[in-house]
């Protein structure tokens, strides 16, 4: 869920909201290679550190670990919000590190001469892959000759009444 800057100062501290500001777009894109692995790795250390806080928070509130603090939490909320800031932020972060990368690796020689051959055939082919979208006559469908169905009901068992169509299922089923 996306969170305001607002909310993120709320839920982190100072050096905390310095580091995760970074991950916003117009700072991110300003960052250099070394800065942003920088920047993932101290994001990392706080995510890692922020679940094993709300790990143990929650442990608590169950009573399987003793408090750490004078009393037991009574709730785990704000532990749960800054731990998702924090993955979100990485994410983000590492996303804009794997754009880095793919500007920066050059494409391999052999796939582009591949995909060039490729250009090439596809261009020289003289028949298109499908025919052109013209409005041609067929032979339409084929008429399929109805047979008449069988007669399940008797002339006489047509036109009943309700009450005569109870007395003959009762001479159907007897026999």
């Amino acid at each position: 869920m996306a969170r305001n800057l607002r909310t993120e100062r709320r839920l982190l501290a100072a050096d905390e909201f310095e580091t995760v500001s970074t991950t916003h777009y117009p700072k991110l894109a300003e960052l250099s290679e070394k800065e942003l692995a920088d920047t993932i790795r101290r994001l990392r250390e706080m995510r890692n550190k922020a679940r094993s806080h709300s790990h143990r928070q929650r442990r608590e509130i169950r009573g399987k670990a003793e408090p750490k603090g004078q009393r037991t939490p009574s709730d785990n909320s704000g532990s749960k919000e800054k731990l998702q800031v924090l993955a979100a932020a990485l994410q983000r972060a590492k996303r804009a590190a794997g754009r880095l990368e793919d500007i920066r690796r050059p494409a391999r020689r052999g796939q582009v001469a591949i995909a060039q051959r490729a250009l090439a055939l596809k261009a020289k082919a003289e028949k298109p892959h499908h025919p052109p979208a013209e409005p041609t006559a067929g032979q339409g469908m084929n008429p399929v000759p109805s047979e008449p169905e069988d007669a399940f009901i008797r002339e006489g068992e047509f036109d009943r009444s309700p009450h005569d169509n109870r007395t003959a299922q009762g001479l159907r089923d007897k026999g």
